[in-house]
């Protein structure tokens, strides 16, 4: 079985070691898809440096939002379904210049699935 996805998400600090925001999954199956929208509280293990992030930081994350199954059936029926949806896990993010970020992290799910992501950020200059 073979799933694509794609996603993104933001972050907005409302202090040095908390933010708060929305993420979105789209994954798109042979025949499903699933739609998972968040809003996710992530907290830094350690705190920026003279106002600076630190070069690596391990993080935690949890969030809660609605998870949506889609599957088609013969006869153009479909089968849609929305649940409530929660996940939490950890990564760690790196500095690999003044306005990159790039990271890892690891996050189980309302189903307990398990869900593994690289990730990169470009921030505007």
């Amino acid at each position: 079985m073979t799933e694509g996805l794609v996603g993104g998400a933001a972050r907005f600090y409302i202090l040095p070691r908390v933010s708060l925001g929305p993420e979105i999954a789209y994954i798109r199956g042979d025949n499903h898809s699933h739609l998972m929208l968040t809003g996710n509280v992530t907290f830094h293990l350690v705190g920026p440096v003279n106002g600076e992030p630190r070069k690596i930081t391990p993080f935690v994350v949890v969030g809660g939002g609605l998870f949506q199954t889609r599957e088609p059936f013969p006869g153009n029926d479909v089968f849609t379904s929305r649940e409530g949806a929660f996940t939490a896990g950890g990564g760690v993010r790196a500095l690999v210049g003044k306005y990159v970020i790039v990271g890892a992290e690891a996050r189980i799910g309302w189903d307990l699935h398990n869900s593994v992501e690289r990730y990169g950020r470009s921030a505007p200059g």
